[in-house]
């Protein structure tokens, strides 16, 4: 009979976590990506916000074509409209609007959009304010860094790029 001879086995050890290196690297790539990511999402909201706007101008451009289908004169007030052409759609807080209605000839009015200082639509560069100009029958859309006055005015003197921001 042939007797075997055991050997005494040994007892490894296999790591059981992460080392804090791999930790590390792994915190910081987490961190490079959401450094890209992050600025993304801000103007993807900021984006989206916009429709806001639109739709609040959309409706005091359609409020004012009704008011003067039955008067001389486009209205200046958005605030309290005239009975028949319904309230101004609610907001969120994130946009001033104003109508300023040139009076003389009655075939020109401007309604602006500007984002309220403190919100984070402010930040947004080139779409801070927002226009809809109707002078002489010609509707022009556009935005204005910084915020638009409410001033009928020559489309091209102060609007610039209106696809950036009024695109969907």
């Amino acid at each position: 009979m042939q007797r075997l001879a055991y050997a005494p086995t040994r007892i490894s050890r296999q790591p059981l976590g992460f080392t804090l290196i791999e930790l590390m690297i792994a915190i910081v790539v987490m961190a490079v990506l959401a450094s890209i990511a992050f600025p993304s999402y801000l103007n993807a909201v900021r984006k989206s916000r916009r429709a806001e706007a639109i739709s609040a101008l959309t409706w005091i451009q359609q409020a004012e074509e009704r008011y003067r289908a039955n008067n001389t004169l486009y209205t200046t007030s958005a605030a309290a409209p005239p009975a028949g052409i319904g309230s101004a759609p609610a907001g969120s807080g994130y946009y001033t609007y104003s109508i300023y209605a040139d009076t003389t000839t009655g075939t020109s009015y401007v309604a602006t959009a500007n984002a309220n200082a403190g919100t984070s639509q402010a930040a947004d560069t080139n779409c801070a304010g927002m226009q809809l100009q109707i002078i002489a029958g010609t509707v022009s859309y556009g935005s204005c860094k910084g915020g638009c006055a409410a001033v009928v005015a020559d489309p091209a003197a102060n609007l610039i790029d209106a696809a950036n921001c009024w695109g969907r």
